[in-house]
């Protein structure tokens, strides 16, 4: 396991494997149905290019809902930048006291 910290330290086309908490989804439109990732742990952010290709499509639904993610893929390096090209994404479930959380009523504000 890869700690998010560490990805960027990996040279370009070195396979990692990297477990986190989805921070950010981006889905831009102009970029042909590549999904975007941001994955934080203790140790910082990762970025994850999950492409359309048939071996991840398969778990692009769930991929798109999960709020953690193991992801097997290769660091792709373009300048500073360093990312995570997806080979394969596993959905964890949700984090530890997440479903207690969500199942707790919280009483919200009205400013009105």
């Amino acid at each position: 396991m890869t700690p998010a910290g560490a990805v960027g330290e990996q040279r370009h086309g070195t396979r990692v494997r990297v477990a986190r908490l989805v921070v950010c989804r981006q889905a831009p439109s102009t970029a042909k149905g590549v999904l975007l990732l941001t994955l934080e742990d203790e140790s910082g952010l990762a970025n994850v290019v999950v492409r359309p290709a048939p071996a991840v499509r398969a778990q692009f639904r769930a991929t798109l809902r999960a709020p953690v993610l193991l992801v097997d893929g290769t660091v792709q390096r373009e300048r500073a930048l360093a990312s995570v090209v997806a080979e394969e994404v596993q959905t964890l479930g949700q984090p530890a006291g997440a479903r207690a959380l969500a199942s707790t009523p919280v009483r919200a504000h009205d400013f009105r």
